[in-house]
This record gives structure tokens, sequence and C-alpha cells, in this order.
């Protein structure tokens, strides 16, 4: 899909993501925060900056921030939550920012196709120096049979291509080959754990469907049945199917 589509699948269910999903991916942004590192003044940019939970991390540390989001639903929160950030409704391929205008640029799960033109906008907004921050699933953990059980569903609706997985930046020689063509230099990697316990699998339930790659399958109809099987998997989980582990990488890159 398109990326206006994106923006219309991904503000569906907005408010879920920004209550129970987005904040699973908390420790990633501030390992990103730590390893640029982001100082007072530093003028910084979040591509899929989503409901602004990254941004007010960055914001926290005394930057200067803006975002940028194909999802107005997402906008419209992270304004609240952060309103001094400079927020653009739009698509990473075009950033509506001149040359040289950041001193960090930032994304998480954001940067999935490395050919796509996206990581050449990040370098032409950066300042010559500047540090690009990429922050990616290498390890689903618990969230791994949900993105399998989504992706099976999704299969009717849409096209193979339109099915982006965030771990391909994963991938250690396809994400520095990318860099490299780029423009950067590959400078550090990294890695963080995270956990979240939802108050209830009702609540598990609607965090994993909150992303907007779900949207085909309510459109026509068809949600039932993956509830359905979801609602299995969290009722035979040890734990009570309410906590959940992933680990993320982080890189960071320079503008050469």
């Amino acid at each position: 899909m398109g990326w206006e589509e994106a923006g219309i699948a991904w503000s569906d269910r907005a408010s879920d993501w920004a209550g129970l999903m987005e904040p699973h991916f908390l420790p990633v942004y501030e390992a990103l925060a730590a390893a640029v590192p982001i100082r007072p003044e530093a003028r910084v940019l979040d591509v899929g900056c989503g409901a602004g939970l990254g941004l007010s991390v960055y914001t926290a540390r005394g930057a200067v921030c803006a975002g940028i989001d194909a999802s107005q639903g997402l906008l419209d929160i992270a304004g609240d939550r952060v309103p001094t950030a400079e927020l653009r409704h739009g698509t990473m391929l075009d950033l509506p920012w001149p040359d040289g205008s950041f001193d960090a640029v930032v994304g998480v799960n954001a940067f999935v196709f490395a050919d796509d033109g996206a990581l050449g906008e990040a370098h032409r907004v950066l300042r010559p120096g500047g540090t690009l921050a990429l922050g990616y699933w290498t390890d689903p953990g618990d969230f791994a049979w949900p993105m399998s059980a989504l992706r099976g569903a999704l299969e009717p609706f849409v096209t193979a291509q339109d099915i982006a997985t965030p771990l391909r930046t994963a991938d250690p020689e396809g994400r520095r080959s990318a860099l490299l063509g780029a423009g950067f230099r590959p400078r550090q990697d990294g890695h963080v754990e995270a956990a979240t316990t939802f108050a209830d699998r009702s609540s598990a339930y609607r965090a994993l469907a909150s992303t907007g790659m779900i949207y085909p399958i309510v459109q026509a109809g068809a949600e039932g049945e993956l509830r359905e099987r979801t609602e299995v998997w969290l009722q035979g989980r040890d734990d009570p199917g309410t906590r959940f582990w992933s680990t993320f990488g982080w890189t960071t890159a320079t503008r050469a």
C-alpha cells in the first residue's frame, strides 16, 4: 500500500497503539538517545515518529525535535504528548525539510526497505557529520507467533510486497551495505531487551491488533478468526498470557 493508505491503516487504532503497544519500544528509544548521544539543543528528526513516545524521550534530553509519520491519528497523539515538536504528515521518501537541517535522524522499525530511497532522504537532511540511529527487532520473542499469524491472515487480502517486516533491517550485511550505499559510515551496534506486561488477555490482543497491518483484515470483516486463534494461543501460554518480551537491535552511522 502507498503511504497515504498506510497512514489511514495506522490511524484506525491509534489509541490502542499509543497506549498499549508503543510503550514496549521505550528501551530502544532510550538506547538510541544514549548512543547518538542526544545533547541539549541538538536538532533531532524522528522518522516514523508514531504517537511520539520517542520524541518525548529525546525532548527530555533537551533536543529540539521534529517528527514525520504517515498516520495523522498517531501524529495527533504525538502533538498532545510533545507540543514543542515540529510534526509533519507525510512520507519518509520525501522529507519536507531542507538539506542539512538536523544533527541526528532516528527511526525505530521505520527504515524497513533498504532500497526505497528513505536512507538517501535521511542522508540529505542530516548535516555533514550528523548521526543516523536505527532501531529494529532482532528477536520478536513473544511477538513471533502473533506476527506470523497476522502475516498468514493477510495473504488473501494483500500482495507479498505489502507485508513489510522490520526484521529485514536486522540482517547485518544487508544493513551495512544499505548504509554504505546511501553515504553513511556504520559506527556502532548494540542490543536491548524489552518486556511489557498487559493488564489482561483482552488488552494483550488489543495491543497485538493495533498495528496498521491488520487494517485490510478489518475492512474485509475477517478479523474474527484471527482474534479467536490469538485468544486460544494466549490462553495456552505458561504465564497468564500478558507478559511479552523481545530483543531490539540498534545501529548508529555517520553521514559521510
